[in-house]
């Protein structure tokens, strides 16, 4: 095993860039973060003073010594930066989605393992104390035999943000592309390939040029999973409620990584971010309620697994064939919409 520090380039210092990559990258010994792309300016020197700053991707990509390119920044841009970079033999992280769209997205594991080049997303909702318990709750058969699985991601944010990307109409913009691809993800990698989708999708804030609601039903041989997410939510319900032969498990508030990120705070130690145990989910059944031990989780285990298996081969924690799912069932459900909620077999 080689123990070579993997020097890596970051491309945007956005939200993605700042709260959810830069700080795993400085935090763990198995990488060095080696230079930024900041297009005017030059916020990361603010705590990573020993990474360039770079202004142009043709600038980040000619620096031989980076093996890994890390590209948080708008889903459209997604495609063509990940393909230069790869083509310029390096390694890639892709923040989510993936892209925009399937064709995109095949492309690109294509040129992957033409270039012999590890490529992944970061679907860090799956390292989620919340999700990891539901996993092994599901493992062991705690809850029975599913029969409705209920997911949300709820805000309150009624206000507009016209200079947000996100929130501009354009491809890959919306809360579908944005949260949507969270909830589908986690959905996929506990049930697997629905047997058909239903969505309904929405604009509900006036003024606002991009989805910013939806509901989508996965379809299963004997159950169903529901994903809702809207802008307009108050009182947010559970994020998770699965309702089994045996028991129901509900969930509410979310793992505190996300937070603690945003307040400023590093990864740090074995265990830098446990739930309170006034969050923790419960199991109902019988009259019976009872807390649930959470199962901790981390994000540093995604780049963990990045460093695995760029040195040792080991397989993605995300692979390129899984987030390229979430694109497709992302588009299976704008299909739906566009045919009134019609239910489209995968």
């Amino acid at each position: 095993m080689s123990t070579k520090i993997i020097k890596t380039g970051l491309i945007g210092f956005g939200t993605g860039g700042e709260f959810f990559h830069a700080p795993f990258i400085h935090a763990l010994e198995e990488f060095e973060l080696t230079a930024v792309l900041e297009r005017s300016k030059e916020k990361s020197k603010e705590r990573y003073p020993n990474a360039n700053i770079v202004r142009t991707p043709e600038e980040l990509l000619s620096i031989n010594e980076i093996e890994l390119i890390v590209i948080t920044t708008p889903n459209s841009t997604h495609f063509e930066l990940a393909k230069s970079a790869l083509e310029a033999g390096k390694h890639v992280v892709l923040d989510k989605p993936f892209t925009v769209t399937s064709v995109e997205s095949n492309a690109l594991i294509q040129l992957a393992k033409e270039k012999k080049k590890i490529l992944t997303v970061y679907h860090n909702r799956r390292f989620h104390c919340d999700f990891k318990t539901l996993q092994t709750l599901l493992t062991k058969n705690e809850l029975g035999n599913v029969t409705e699985y209920l997911a949300c991601f709820d805000r309150f944010r009624p206000e507009l943000r016209p200079t947000m990307w996100k929130e501009v109409k354009g491809p890959g913009s919306g809360i579908l592309y944005d949260l949507g691809s969270h909830l589908i993800d986690q959905v996929l990698v506990l049930f697997g390939k629905p047997l058909a989708i239903s969505a309904e999708l929405k604009i509900e804030r006036p003024g606002a040029k991009a989805i910013d609601y939806f509901e989508i039903n996965f379809h299963y041989k004997n159950h169903k999973a529901i994903l809702r997410s809207g802008m307009l939510v108050k009182d947010p319900g559970p994020i998770f409620r699965v309702t089994g032969s045996k028991a129901v498990y509900t969930k509410f508030g979310t793992d505190p990584q996300e937070a603690m990120l945003r307040a400023g705070l590093m990864p740090k130690g074995i265990e830098w971010a446990k739930e309170s145990e006034e969050s923790w989910g419960e199991i109902s059944s019988d009259g019976i309620v009872k807390k649930v031990v959470p199962i901790y989780s981390d994000y540093r285990d995604f780049y963990r697994n990045v460093s695995k298996a760029i040195r040792l081969g080991e397989p993605l924690a995300v692979s390129p064939e899984q987030a390229a799912l979430v694109i497709q069932c992302i588009e299976i459900a704008t299909q739906s919409n566009v045919e009134n909620k019609a239910k489209i077999s995968l």
